[in-house]
């Protein structure tokens, strides 16, 4: 496995598919990325299904919620209730899990469902945070953490 500083990192990233990646480790050394390659292409691949999944809203996209006389408040889509009459709901900004099927999961609370049709999206895309385990194996402390481009959705409540 080779051992990359940050720039060094991003810049190979940033010929890619304009992402920022790093594996947790217990020593929570931010300045020193490990980067193997399995893991790499892994998420890579995973982002890659995701980007083509769909233009509707998807867990883990940015909702930017506009009230009247209030700054407008940024959240991400943590849950779908996808059936009649049901909706979205969002959550925080990190906490997404990104699976082998190119969609993401959510850990954390919700808050209030809001109908899937006071959702306008946008040309725009945020960087957002996900991760998956090292390697495919579930076990402590053993994320690969990334953040790419997600969508972005305007709600006005």
């Amino acid at each position: 496995m080779e051992t990359l500083t940050l720039q060094q990192c991003k810049h190979l990233l940033a010929q890619n598919m304009d992402m920022e990646f790093f594996i947790s480790s217990d020593d929570h050394k931010d300045h020193v990325i490990k980067v193997g390659q399995r893991n790499y292409d892994m998420m890579f691949n995973r982002m890659k299904i995701r980007a083509g999944l769909t233009d509707k809203p998807q867990v883990g996209d940015f909702v930017v919620l506009e009230k009247e006389h209030t700054a407008p408040v940024i959240k991400r889509v943590a849950h779908i209730w996808d059936f009649e009459g049901g909706g979205i709901q969002t959550g925080g900004v990190s906490g997404y899990h990104l699976a082998s099927s190119g969609n993401c999961s959510y850990s954390g609370g919700l808050d209030s469902v809001i109908p899937f049709e006071k959702f306008e999206k946008t040309t725009d895309t945020k960087d957002g945070y996900v991760w998956s385990f090292r390697d495919d194996c579930a076990r402590a402390h053993n994320g690969v953490h990334c953040a790419f481009k997600f969508n972005v959705f305007k709600v006005r409540l």
